[in-house]
């Protein structure tokens, strides 16, 4: 999910409980890994912040984006997640503009320390909970607690990756806060697996459930995690992935305000 906090955008993710598998890779991954291509050489200044943090910085593979996390994380799992997302976009003949920065922290970020992820506006970078918060913060939720951290935890990755695509297609002002959520909260149900989108689903979603026919900006207010499967279901319905992306990219596809 997308809040305004000054100059920051915080996406939460699934904000009720919000990111990844990462197969451990160590900080001197060779060129060859999968998913890793180079270790980057930090400045002086970003060297020493590394080394009291204890992370490293590692640059993808086949997708142009910057990866700096604790060195027990694994980057492949990221830049996997990373390009899954580019190439949701590709796929609809939207390439890419700028270099994806990420960086991996036990609390997300400093404004909104309880969520998965987040993308700031202000430095156009993505933020994400290490594995281990993503585990434990699921193992706490009992709205989700049996669907799969690796699964889930791309997901967000593919959510974050979403917003920052977006806005640098048409910048901040052009797509409504809710049809931005829309589609990074589609994206990321698209992405689970069959077993974990059901298990979500079935919690939001089930018998007895009273969710309106589409999204919309209360809805968003009041539970972002209702939001997203109620978008997820509308997206689906559609049955046109490109066609939705590229309406939501023009503005003809929008969800009302409160009040309107």
């Amino acid at each position: 999910m997308l809040r305004r906090l000054g100059k920051v955008a915080v996406a939460t993710g699934f904000i009720l409980s919000t990111p990844a598998a990462l197969a451990e890779t160590p900080a001197g991954t060779a060129p060859g890994s999968p998913a890793v291509q180079e270790q980057i050489a930090p400045s002086p200044e970003a060297a020493q912040q590394d080394v009291v943090a204890g992370t490293f910085q590692l640059h993808c593979k086949d997708v142009d984006a910057t990866v700096q996390a604790p060195a027990e994380e694994s980057v492949d799992m990221i830049c996997n997640g990373t390009q899954a997302a580019v190439s949701i976009f590709r796929g609809c003949g939207i390439d890419q503009r700028g270099r994806i920065e990420i960086k991996v922290r036990d609390d997300a970020s400093e404004p909104a320390r309880e969520n998965y992820g987040c993308y700031d506006h202000s430095t156009g970078q993505i933020h994400l909970m290490s594995l281990s918060g993503c585990r434990k913060h699921l193992a706490e939720d009992k709205s989700r607690s049996e669907i799969d951290a690796e699964d889930y935890y791309k997901s967000v990755i593919i959510h974050e990756v979403a917003h920052k695509i977006l806005l640098s297609q048409v910048g901040s002002d052009r797509i409504s806060r809710v049809a931005h959520e829309y589609l990074a909260y589609s994206l990321q149900i698209e992405a689970l697996s069959a077993k974990s989108r059901k298990l979500l689903i079935d919690k939001f979603a089930g018998p007895g459930s009273m969710l309106p026919g589409s999204p919309n900006a209360m809805l968003l207010f009041m539970n972002p995690t209702v939001f997203g499967v109620v978008s997820y279901l509308h997206f689906k319905a559609l049955a046109d992935r490109c066609g939705t992306i590229q309406k939501v990219l023009d503005g003809s596809i929008d969800f009302p305000e409160p009040y309107e």
